[in-house]
């Protein structure tokens, strides 16, 4: 038997926000189904929506700036 998630639990594994959760099914971008009065995300779907997030490329060091030191400036 496949795994699946209530709305609550896909948001907590997921570390986003029930809000933010409610967003993507509205949207589109997340695919949810129904059983009764539930609203369930299959753990297939999850994978799928996870796969779609856009990916973050590598941060570059910001060229001209000095580098930040932990030391207070003397006074």
């Amino acid at each position: 038997m496949e795994r699946s998630y209530s709305l609550n639990e896909f948001a907590r594994r997921n570390a986003i926000g029930l809000t933010t959760v409610r967003g993507e099914i509205k949207a589109g971008r997340l695919a949810a189904r129904k059983i009764g009065r539930r609203t369930i995300i299959a753990a297939e779907d999850a994978k799928a929506w996870r796969e779609r997030l856009p990916k973050v490329p590598a941060a570059s060091p910001t060229p001209g700036r000095p580098k930040r030191t932990s030391e207070a400036p003397a006074l």
